[in-house]
């Protein structure tokens, strides 16, 4: 396994923290970042769709490069903006640059928006994380849990065991009433159900008693 280099990954983050440049870091599963990241595996990235230029100019000044994004293709509904790629040819860092909370729809597999409350929430709720030598801009303890159960039912299809051991982390910290009126936003009546999945562990069990959830 090839792993990029853990300095460089410290001076993005180091020159994303001294700009005026406010992000996100939308996941660090089994902390991978900054010295365990695959060569080709890229970092997830939220920013606010009024300062790309903005943060476009500070990878610029890096050394990374805009590269054709792998979902450019697909169909982005209600408002959702397209991915951009970028990479450092000399370190290989990829950064994907999201501008909303996303995620596939059961449809078509398009991209919609995660509810206007999780949105704001995630600017509002953004936290300071230490990572060894590294810092960065994360989401909220609640929002983090529910993002990751997201992307593990309509992105993933699946609960990898990244997943799990983050979401595992995570449910001591957070406030369960607030998850569980977040989850309502995306779930609606299900949520009760899936977050009780959650508690006990019947990760292997959630997407398939999901699809064949009819009790709204």
């Amino acid at each position: 396994m090839s792993l990029v280099s853990g300095i460089s990954v410290v001076e993005l983050f180091d020159a994303l923290n001294d700009s005026a440049q406010e992000y996100i870091l939308m996941r660090n599963n089994v902390n991978e970042l900054p010295d365990q990241l695959e060569t080709g595996k890229d970092i997830d990235i939220l920013i606010r769709w009024v300062e790309r230029d903005q943060f476009f100019a500070t990878l610029d000044k890096l050394g990374y490069r805009n590269l054709h994004h792998p979902h450019y293709e697909n169909v982005f509904l209600y408002g959702v903006k397209k991915y951009e790629f970028f990479q450092n040819p000399e370190n290989g860092i990829i950064v994907d640059v999201h501008f909303d909370l996303a995620c596939r729809s059961l449809n078509a597999g398009e991209w919609i928006p995660l509810d206007q409350e999780i949105q704001l929430s995630a600017w509002e709720n953004r936290q300071l994380v230490q990572y060894g030598r590294m810092s960065a801009w994360m989401l909220g303890n609640e929002d983090l849990f529910v993002a990751l159960i997201v992307r593990s039912v309509f992105d993933k299809k699946e609960f990898r065991i990244e997943y799990t051991a983050e979401i595992r982390r995570l449910l001591p910290l957070i406030q369960r009433d607030q998850v569980l009126e977040k989850l309502y936003l995306v779930f609606f009546k299900f949520a009760p159900l899936l977050l009780q999945m959650v508690e006990v562990g019947d990760f292997d069990h959630i997407v398939a008693t999901y699809m064949t959830y009819s009790d709204y």
